[in-house]
């Protein structure tokens, strides 16, 4: 499978058995109230928290195999509280991202 995919996270916080696969192109918009899981699953999909049990694949590979530069090419996160840059539009924040794996010239 190509994509991101989680299996069977059970989180610190608000998850327990959740279960997610996004092939690569496909676009997910998580919905739910306040306190639901919904950040915490992000961050466990990034990497950014461990998951107690289950795991997280990114094309095909368990994430912690990953460095964090390949992680960090092939996979982005960013938080909603920022903070970011005033004046920058949306894209422009999250073309930041980029910044790190861009040559000389701007060019990756």
């Amino acid at each position: 499978m190509e994509g991101l995919e989680a299996k069977g996270i059970v989180g610190p916080y608000a998850l327990l058995g959740v279960g997610l696969a996004v092939r690569r192109g496909e676009w997910v918009a998580l919905l739910g109230p306040n306190g639901s899981g919904k950040s915490t699953l992000l961050r466990v999909m990034a990497g950014l928290l461990r998951p107690r049990a289950g795991g997280v694949f990114l094309e095909g590979k368990p994430l912690r195999a990953y460095g964090s530069y390949a992680r960090g090419r092939l996979l982005a996160y960013l938080p909603q509280g920022g903070p970011y840059p005033e004046g920058l539009l949306v894209e422009e924040v999250v073309r930041l991202g980029r910044l790190p794996h861009l040559g000389l010239w701007g060019r990756e």
